[in-house]
């Protein structure tokens, strides 16, 4: 595929990985104009700026896709369902809260952990698949994704909130070693 075409079909991608950039920045400044800013959750904190990144990595990684010498639709559409399924993860984070109300990131972490975690696990199969589908081979990262994909399917069947913050901090360092290893180069992921 000529670069145009991949940066046309690229578009709505970039669309969809913006807006949820926007909401995370919103929510962000939205939390520190409360007057409570000291008493967020650090496990629902740490979720937010995986999900920064991530979304940041993934428009990174999607640039790999370039050189897919055929494009369908039914493979474009399988191409949004990525950014659709993180975008969706990263709304199940961030809740709005009416004025007056005390921003509780706690509720809103518990309120919506299983939600999060089932959208991760399918954002992970997809991802795991995007370059069988795309370059007919599974990428290297696979294992790793692999070890995420166990850590997520961990984080959605325990309510416990030690083993969520264990959780929160393997999949940020899962996700800096992805970077760190495969990510250096754009398109390498």
């Amino acid at each position: 595929m000529e670069y145009s075409a991949f940066a046309f079909l690229a578009v709505l991608v970039a669309v969809v990985n913006g807006l949820a950039i926007v909401h995370i920045l919103n929510v962000i400044v939205y939390a520190m104009r409360q007057e409570n800013f000291k008493s967020l959750y650090w496990v629902h904190g740490l979720w937010i700026a995986f999900q920064l990144l991530n979304h940041i990595t993934l428009w990174w990684a999607i640039w790999s896709l370039q050189n897919t010498t055929q494009m369908d639709f039914f493979k474009y559409l399988y191409l949004l369902c990525g950014p659709l399924i993180l975008f969706l993860a990263t709304n199940s984070l961030i809740a709005t809260v009416p004025d007056g109300q005390r921003f509780d990131t706690t509720k809103i972490f518990n309120e919506n952990r299983k939600l999060f975690f089932s959208l991760w696990i399918t954002y992970l199969l997809w991802s795991i698949f995007t370059d069988r589908l795309f370059l007919g081979e599974f990428h290297e990262s696979v294992w790793i994704q692999g070890i995420l994909f166990a850590v997520m399917l961990g984080g959605r069947m325990s309510d416990n909130t030690r083993i969520q913050g264990a959780v929160a901090v393997s999949a940020m360092l899962i996700l800096l070693v992805l970077i760190g290893s495969f990510a250096l180069e754009l398109g390498q992921f």
